[in-house]
């Protein structure tokens, strides 16, 4: 069996590849390697106040799953 260009793969891939073939030692560090790469992630901590932008999301996500009646109105979720 050929081994797989780990280079060629998408994140996804090489992502599934890695859980499928865990004792390749080569594939996991190049995705980790690959992780790296990307930004971080940000993290908020209990008291940083949530960015505009997601409460927006927030609240058009519950705005719209209230609409499909999964929720009694006057009840608070």
């Amino acid at each position: 069996m050929s081994r797989p260009d780990l280079e060629q793969m998408t994140d996804k891939q090489l992502r599934t590849y890695v859980l499928a073939n865990r004792q390749d030692a080569e594939a996991f560090y190049a995705f980790i390697e690959r992780m790296r790469q990307k930004p971080p992630i940000a993290v908020l901590g209990p008291d940083d106040p949530l960015p505009a932008e997601l409460i927006d999301r927030l609240e058009a996500e519950g705005r719209k799953f209230r609409s499909k009646g999964n929720v009694d109105e006057d009840k608070p979720l």
